[in-house]
């Protein structure tokens, strides 16, 4: 019989594959043979499973009877002079440790030290340990290495353990060397070891047998007291040996000495090093401690071991670094292993201490697993058997116990026989009997206690599952929960049952914590379900004092973080306590019960101290007299939150208290927070001097100047300078881009103007204190946003008409330099009525500021004291002192990978969300105990992270939410006028594994965590890196207002109370007038519930779906707030309701929206579901994976098994897009399924991406980059790529151009091959800056012209002028030459007609101006063409008066001009006359035209941009766009660039020939045909550009159509890639047609095809100077016949979609009034985000010809985008 398996990828927990066919092979013959046996013996191993188990561990690895010492020593023979440690303490070389360790072998000799003698150590991380450790090992004593930091008890136990006699020390350690040996002879070793009288020692050193003990190591033991390991010389260098070879040790390792001297490991980092010869590099404790990758660097550290918990919290400069990292002491997950795999060589160790430092070695990690496997047996061999039984063999790929067999085995425990008699067996049956063809033998093994598997891969490698025992491990250290058991037990009365668990609270494996269960009273009853309960008074205070008892004995990370308390211990039938229901009754708990354990088992104790009494009597005034309050109490456990918070800072102030907001939450226990509290004798805030917080460098007097001169203000006005806040950073920047955004109106009416006048004296009292009212704020050149406090009040306005002021008030804006805050009365004369009008910017307020500011103005108009506010500089000064890098790595570890979708997805990228649309609903609160604003807020967040995860089909949600902001450590927070309000990204991972209360209790603790870096900005978060970048991209924006106290209502005067809104909702309305994002959710909470208000672009989610999705948020608040102790995933399930027939009737109308791509066609329904569960439909408007339903089969897509909710069989194909509905049925694609939102590119892990731009180079590319690419310096970071901050082709081409200016040479494909700022700056070389491009340029260069003024004796004839001074003459390019003769002649097609709208009336006399200025400036303007012995040629004039033709009319200005294009198109333009002309159309009611009229000759697509904007520039006084002359370029192309082109083409375009698509029909009529469509491209290969997904689909069609393997065609190109400085400051048409040439490969993928096109993008560019005329002639062998192509790609640039004109908004249109004769079929892509428009342009007769062709770009753009791997030919 033959078997056979299919092989699958691979899991841990899949069987054996490879072995399986021979395990029912067995099992057949089993059966076959005796049909009477039982199943059980018919499965047993059979024999050839046995012999592939043998296989494995067939041959016993030697034992090496050789001491390591002597190894060593043999090792420095031969290299004496090299380092053999580097210390922080100094360094040795290897002759140095040998004499020293010789030296002091022989003092130990002749101090009594006998072999096998246990000799302590106890040495803080220091060089020296390695000269005390050689030395004993040469004097034959067994090291006991100690950590001085584990407590004394126990060290003291472990001496006496040991019965040791001597002990050596450190000397920072000698008092407690003699501490825990008492009268033992003690060796301090140090510097002093080098004295005389140890080299004067002639005593021999013994020869130490390799049966002698080496090292014994202390582990925890079940009776709590360590147990030692007893390992030999023998046992140590029969693993050692091989172990260093298959981790990688080598001459040349440096070696980390970083594990602690209590663990094994240390012996290793420190022993196989010398013996092959490297480094031992040892870090201080402090720097082991709190700068381990300092360290690293510092020592130049190339080899590490340490526990992958450690690992994870190393820079992320240090594991490239490393040759090789050893991880052990805990499980490494597979995606570590696989993350820091691609950086350095990982070496996976596993090794009880009972089989010396390590057993088994996996040094061949495969990528791609799901699971890691601790490797095969080193220095030993690895058995699997029955947990239950050793004597049973497991099958292959069970799971059983891990016993170990071999040299590496040690000699048992010490002083415990009867402990190394159970788990150190010898000569189990199986082994004895042998298996396969291999003899059995006697053997002694280990029984290690962990359940192991064999690998899947079937290498006989050993995957870990988990520890058999109650040993366990707590972040990489090995706990023995017996020996915690028997300390506590000792600890409390006789009676009391106690059990240690290692719990994960919440099922969480990163919140392992250690916590003792503990029923006061003992019982036998079986089978019972414990409950948790509370403590007893007795046994409270028994807890209060355990952690100090235990700390004697035991080390920290084996005490305790909490004590359960149980009715009664769960007991099992057998009487042995039942762990499993432990540890689930702890998984149950979330980290909030766990310290609620905590702390209420402190006992409540009376305040003690004066400080204590003090901040006792504050709180039972916040949180009532009734409340029982102890010094051990908790301030978040009794209720607070952050306003009783707040309230708490000033009820202590009034008490001459200092305390912060900060401090609460970081010291939220009263004792610990009356520490913090300080007396202070003034209750006011310190005194900031004016000009005091001003930038380094900048004196007073210089920032008074300035900021006086952009405020139009006289120095002596200027009263303070200081920087913005980035919240005020924020909404300048935004309301320059909105003029109407941030800035409030605000009426009040008045009973009569004496009131009125009245009221504006109490204004004007309180705004001669208030600062913020007199503030503006400037953008200050070199120093960014600046505040500035104007000295003098603003002035008052008047006006009669409130309708009027309010219009122009809103017209007047307020902008930089402008007042923020204006006043005025208005006595309205159409209402008799009187007003006050206030106009602020929120750039100076916010709703908490506001009402403190009115409420002064009230106590004003009312004659009382108004008091001081605190000054909103001391806010300034706060942010200006904090810690920024601590901040900054907060907001970097927050937002790493936080690119999901967010919600709501906008339609494309790019797009600008304006809300347009507002529902309200009201949420009732489930029950009246759920209204603490805390809880509230915390389920507002909660249920939103949930309901967005339901729309984006993504547990990882991020939102923004705008808090008060005063939660920072100010003096007088509280009472600050000015805008502290902040908006920070929240992010919200869900586990739909853990219940409600752990899931909220995560997003408590981060709102906690996230106080004291709130301040920063999402301006400057976005900065950090490409992942914070992409999560501050916020579509939805929450704001929390929380329950408000009721006030009574006043009987006093207070007039300006009607400036603030007067309700919570009222403020909800206020703040949504601010709304920025594409939704903005404001909930007003009151004691019954809370009302949402969400404002929303109705482009981004639709109406009736937003009104579904806050009825959806409705049931998740009341499912949250019901029953916290459910899982996630059944609120999904228990709330979410699918509308099946809403989903019916949009599955219908999709298909009628999808794209023509084969992957949609024939397409009879749409479905949108769930990408990770097909079975889950997303909800109307959220985002999801689309599938489309068919009825006939589909080769090219993959199909989806038939979901549950699709009741009928059907064909369903998944389309890998991810896509949403609109209310009406269009189905909108955002992007492929698997694209990587926001960050196309992965990371460069070799850098950070923070890290200081240092170099010149760098300096000055990020300067280039952010000219080209628009984004501030800032933002640009070391490792961003160009193209992902929205570089292209063409901006690369700027980009070589602007780098040239600044000296630096860099080339496109230099761009394109280095697109990282750090890679481009390696590569950029430092070249002279270019000034200009015309320095090495003359005049009339260009021309075989010997005598110039003869040949312009022979020019001037030609001229329209004969008086016109000719300056130079130039050849015409070759499509100058054409648009020449499309000017010239009719039909004109070359001429332009560019039309700007003024819509208010101009400066008719400026205007003129500047378009005779544009003249002048641009010497193509002043170009006119003629033909000169049949040559076509360029003539440049000195002084060209401008054409400027004016009309005023009476009728439509719109009509008029685009009548008056067509006629002036049809008047003469001759050769030798002006091109350029303008035309002024003026209505008599002020509208206005100007028509400019240009020539093909002398503008293409880059440059006509430059132009339009430098008239702009010259009619409104602003700097002008610089700008190149042609002839320059021209003499650039004909005397260097041609030259060098003509062997680069000829290269190319070797044996080819123009390939022909136009059809055989007969052109009836010639005018022009377009057809175009969209095509989505978001799951394009990011390293491809967009640019060559057009040229590459064409040759691919031309391809199919014509059965071709090779094509020619033609490709527009900007000519401005060549190597010529500023090239796109040039100003004329460079513009070129050249030819793609494409053989195909017969194996290419599309990703082959794409890579050529946009190599030979590259190569070309520098050689497009050339025009295909000279190609034609010089690099091929066409026939003459050939003078044009038959086919062009043309790529869509840049365009000026309107200008300003002063305040005249200029509306632009463009007309050709004749159209070119089409002598190709153009192919033109228009890209808009992830969509590419792919149009068609042919003669109308060809029109059926051109869909074809259209439909296949679309089919084959689809292809090329998401097919990338497959075939195209």
């Amino acid at each position: 019989m033959y078997v056979r398996g299919t092989p699958q990828s691979r899991t841990a927990t899949q069987p054996v594959e490879a072995v399986l066919p021979h395990i029912l092979a067995d099992i057949i013959l089993s059966i076959a043979n005796n049909l009477d046996q039982s199943v059980a013996e018919a499965v047993r191993i059979g024999r050839q499973e046995l012999s592939q188990l043998w296989k494995w561990n067939g041959t016993m690895p030697p034992t090496i009877d050789q001491c390591i010492q002597d190894i060593i020593s043999e090792k420095a023979q031969s290299q004496l002079d090299r380092p053999a440690v580097v210390s922080w303490d100094g360094e040795m070389t290897y002759r140095q440790l040998e004499e020293r360790s010789t030296n002091l072998a022989r003092h130990l000799v002749d101090l009594g030290l006998q072999i096998g003698k246990a000799v302590p150590l106890c040495f803080e991380k220091s060089m020296w340990t390695i000269v005390g450790v050689l030395a004993v090992m040469k004097a034959g004593g067994a090291l006991v290495l100690m950590d001085p930091s584990q407590p004394e008890g126990r060290l003291s136990t472990i001496a006496s353990e040991v019965e040791a006699g001597f002990i050596l020390t450190s000397e920072a350690q000698a008092a407690l060397g003699a501490r825990i040996v008492p009268g033992g002879k003690q060796v301090i070793v140090g510097p002093l070891n080098d004295e005389a009288e140890f080299k004067s020692l002639s005593v021999d050193l013994p020869v130490v047998p390799a049966s002698s003990t080496l090292y014994i190591q202390f582990t925890s033991g079940s009776t709590g007291k360590p147990k030692g390991v007893l390992i030999s010389h023998s046992n140590y260098t029969s693993g050692a040996l091989p172990r260093a070879e298959a981790v990688g040790y080598k001459e040349h390792s440096r070696v980390l000495d970083f594990p602690s001297y209590a663990f094994d490991v240390s012996v290793d980092c420190m022993l196989c090093t010398l013996a092959n010869g490297g480094c031992i590099c040892v870090p201080s404790e402090d720097q082991r401690v709190n700068d381990l990758s300092g360290a690293i660097r510092k020592l130049n550290v190339n080899m590490a071991h340490m526990t992958p918990s450690v690992a994870r919290v190393l820079a992320p400069d240090i594991m490239p670094s490393l040759e090789v990292i050893g991880l052990g002491g805990e499980a490494i997950s597979a995606s570590d292993a696989a993350e820091w795999g691609q950086k350095t060589k990982i070496v996976i160790a596993y090794g009880p201490s009972e089989c010396t430092v390590g057993c088994t070695i996996n040094n061949d990690i495969p990528p791609g697993r799901s699971y890691t496997s601790i490797g095969q047996g080193v220095g030993g061999t690895t058995w699997v058997v029955d947990p239950s039984n050793h004597d049973r063999l497991m099958p292959i790929g069970t799971v059983g116990e891990l016993l170990i067999e071999g040299p590496v085995v040690g000699d048992g425990y010490l002083n415990n026989p009867e402990k190394t008699a159970e788990v150190f067996i010898e000569d189990p049956a199986w082994l004895v009997e042998g298996g396969g063809d291999v003899p059995g033998r006697k053997g002694r093994l280990y029984k290690t206690g962990d359940l192991v598997r064999y690998d899947p891969d079937a290498s006989g490698s050993v995957v870990f599952i988990g520890r058999a025992d109650q040993q366990v491990k707590l972040r990489g250290q090995r706990v023995e929960l017996g020996e915690i058991e028997h300390h506590v037990r000792n600890y409390f009365p006789a009676g009391a049952s106690v059990a240690a668990e290692v719990i994960f609270p919440g099922g969480k494996k990163a919140d392992a914590t250690l916590i003792v269960f503990v029923a006061e009273e003992k019982s036998e009853t079986t089978g019972t379900t414990s409950e948790i309960t509370s403590f007893s008074s007795s046994f409270q205070k028994l807890i209060a004092g355990i952690d100090d008892i235990l700390a004697t004995n035991l080390p920290r990370y084996m005490i305790p973080t909490a004590y359960i308390p149980l009715n009664q211990m769960p007991l099992l039938v057998s009487l042995k306590t039942d762990r499993k229901q432990l540890r689930a009754l702890g998984n149950d708990l979330t980290r909030r019960h766990i310290a609620e354990f905590r702390s209420s088992t402190v006992v409540k104790i009376a305040p003690r101290t004066e400080m204590e009494r003090k901040l006792h009597g504050l709180w039972l005034k916040l949180f009532g007299d009734e409340t029982e309050i102890g010094v051990n109490d908790h301030f978040f456990s009794l209720g607070g939150d952050s306003l009783k918070a707040m309230r708490l800072v000033a009820a202590a102030r009034e008490q001459s208290l200092a305390i912060q907001v900060t401090d609460i939450f970081q010291s939220p226990i009263l004792e610990s927070l009356a520490l913090k509290v300080k007396e202070v004798e003034n209750k006011g805030p310190l005194e900031v001097p004016p000009f005091s917080l001003l930038p380094a460098g900048w004196e007073a007097d210089a920032a008074r100047v300035e900021a006086a001169s952009l405020c139009n203000l006289d120095p002596s006005e200027v009263e303070d300078v200081y920087p913005c806040t980035p919240l005020q950073e924020a909404l300048m920047a935004l309301s320059a881009k909105y003029t109407d955004a941030y800035v409030a109106q605000r009426v009040i009416e008045l009973q009569d103007i004496q009131t009125a006048k009245r009221l504006q004296s109490a204004f004007e009292q309180v705004s001669a204190e208030c600062a913020i009212l007199r503030t503006r704020i400037a953008q200050v050149p070199r120093r960014g946003l600046m505040q500035i406090v104007v000295q003098a009040n603003t002035p008052w306005l008047n006006s009669s008409n409130l309708a009027e002021y309010l219009s122009s008030d809103t017209l007047k804006g307020m902008s930089l330099g402008t007042e923020l805050a204006r006043f005025a009365i208005v006595n309205d004369e159409t209402s008799g009525k009187t007003y006050i009008v206030l106009s602020i910017h929120h750039a100076l307020y916010d709703g908490w500021s506001m009402p403190l500011v009115v409420d002064r103005v009230n106590r004003a108009y009312r004659g009382e004291s108004i008091g001081s506010p605190a000054p909103f500089k001391n806010f300034i000064k706060w942010l200006g002192e904090t810690d920024r890098s601590f901040t900054e790595k907060f907001w970097e570890t927050q937002l790493e990978g936080a690119t999901s979708l967010q919600f709501p997805p906008i339609p494309y990228t790019g797009y600008q969300a304006r809300a347009d649309s507002l529902l309200e609903h009201y949420v009732n609160l489930p029950r009246a105990s759920s209204s603490s604003t805390t809880s509230i807020a915390t389920a507002i967040r909660g249920a939103w992270g949930l309901l967005a995860a339901h729309y984006t089909s993504s547990d990882d949600i991020v939102f923004g939410e705008t808090m008060t902001g005063r939660t920072a450590p100010v003096a007088a927070v509280e009472e600050i006028e000015g805008p502290m309000i902040t908006t920070v990204p929240v992010r919200v991972c869900i586990d739909r594994k853990a219940r409600a209360s752990s899931y909220l209790q995560q997003i408590h603790d981060q709102t906690v965590d996230r106080i004291p870096h709130e301040h920063m900005g999402l301006q400057h978060i976005r900065r950090l890196n490409a992942d914070a970048r992409e999560a501050c991209e916020l579509r939805t924006g929450i704001v929390i207002h929380p329950t408000i106290e009721e006030v009574e209502p006043s009987s006093k005067e207070e007039p300006a109370t009607a400036f603030v809104p007067t309700s919570e909702a009222e403020a909800a309305r206020e703040a949504l007038k601010f709304n920025s994002y594409a939704l903005m959710l404001v909930f007003t909470v009151d004691t019954k519930g809370f009302l949402v208000m969400a404002s929303f672009d109705s482009k981004t989610i639709d109406i009736p779906q937003m009104d579904q999705a806050l009825k959806q948020f409705d049931r998740l608040v009341q499912q949250i707030l019901e029953d916290p102790t459910q899982k996630i995933q059944h609120i999904f399930d228990s709330t979410i309701e699918t509308d099946v027939a809403e989903q019916c009737r949009l599955a219908k109308i999709g298909p009628a929206s999808l794209p023509t791509e084969e992957v949609y066609s024939a397409a009879t329904s749409t479905w949108i579901v769930n990408p990770n569960d097909h079975e889950c439909l997303v909800p109307p408007g959220g985002v999801g994976e689309l599938l489309v339903e068919k009825e006939g089969e589909m080769a090219s897509a993959n199909p989806v098994a038939n979901p549950t909710w699709r009741k009928q069989p059907t064909k369903l194909y998944t389309t890998n897009q991810l896509a949403k509905y609109t209310n009406d049925g269009s189905v909108i694609i955002l992007r492929a399924k698997d694209a990587q939102i926001g960050q196309l590119q992965p990371r460069n892990k070799k850098l950070n991406g923070g890290a200081a731009i240092t170099t010149v180079t760098q300096q000055k590319l990020q300067r280039v980059w952010s000219q080209v690419l628009d984004i501030p310096c800032e933002d640009i970071l070391l490792d961003d790529s160009f193209f992902d901050l929205g570089g292209d082709s063409i901006r690369a081409m700027k980009l070589v151009s602007e780098a040239r200016m600044d000296g630096l040479q860099l080339t496109v494909t230099t761009i394109f091959d280095h697109r990282s700022l750090f890679d481009m700056a390696e590569h950029a070389v430092e070249a002279q800056a270019a000034v200009t491009t015309s320095q090495d340029y003359a005049p009339f260069s260009s021309l075989n012209v010997t005598d110039v003024d003869e040949f312009i004796n022979k020019i001037t004839p030609l001229l329209a002028q004969p008086e016109w001074k000719i300056v130079d003459v130039y050849p015409s390019r070759p499509l100058q030459e054409i648009a020449v003769q499309g000017t010239v002649q009719l039909p004109r097609y070359s001429m332009r007609y560019e039309l700007f709208y003024m819509d208010t009336k101009v400066d008719r006399a400026q205007l003129f101006q500047s378009c005779q200025e544009l003249v002048s400036r641009n010497e193509i303007l002043r170009t006119v063409f003629v033909d000169h012995e049949g040559v076509s040629l360029g003539v440049v004039v000195d002084d060209l008066p401008c054409q400027i033709v004016e009309y005023e009319i009476e009728s439509d200005v719109e009509e008029f001009s685009q009548k008056l294009c067509d006629v002036d198109v049809q008047s003469r333009i001759p050769l030798g006359s002006p091109f350029l002309k303008f035309l002024f159309v003026r209505h008599v009611d002020g509208p206005s035209s100007l028509i400019m009229r240009i020539s093909h000759a002398q503008y293409d697509e880059i440059c006509l941009p430059i132009l339009l904007q430098q008239l702009s520039a010259l009619y409104e006084g602003r700097q002008v766009p610089k700008s190149l002359p042609f002839s320059s370029y021209v003499g650039h192309v004909t005397r260097t660039n041609l030259p060098a082109s003509i062997p680069y083409w000829r290269d190319l375009l070797q044996g080819s020939s123009m390939t022909r698509i136009q059809p055989d029909i007969p052109v009836v009529s010639a005018a022009h045909f377009a057809i175009s469509k969209d095509v989505n491209i978001a799951a394009r290969p990011r390293e491809i550009t967009v640019a060559t997904l057009p040229t590459a689909a064409w040759a691919l069609c031309l391809a199919r159509r014509l059965s071709l393997d090779d094509v020619t065609f033609g490709e527009v190109v900007s000519g401005r890639n060549i190597d010529l400085p500023n090239a796109d400051s040039i100003v004329g048409p460079s513009w070129q047609y050249v030819p793609v040439r494409v053989k195909f490969g017969k194996e290419w993928t599309v990703m082959d095809l794409l890579q050529l096109v946009q190599r030979q993008h590259l190569e070309s560019a520098q050689y497009e100077g050339i025009g295909l005329k000279e190609i034609i002639k010089d690099c091929t062998d066409w026939p003459e016949t050939v003078d044009w192509f038959d086919s062009v790609v043309h790529q869509d640039v840049e365009h000026v979609e309107d200008l300003s004109f002063m305040a005249a908004s200029s509306r632009m249109q463009t007309i050709y009034p004749h159209f070119e004769p089409l002598r190709e079929i153009k192919v033109q892509a228009f890209p808009k985000g992830d969509t590419l428009c792919i149009e068609i342009v042919t003669v109308e007769s060809w029109s059926d010809f051109a869909v074809s062709l259209l439909d296949d770009m679309i089919d084959t753009v689809g292809q090329l985008v998401n097919q990338v791997d497959s075939k195209i030919l």
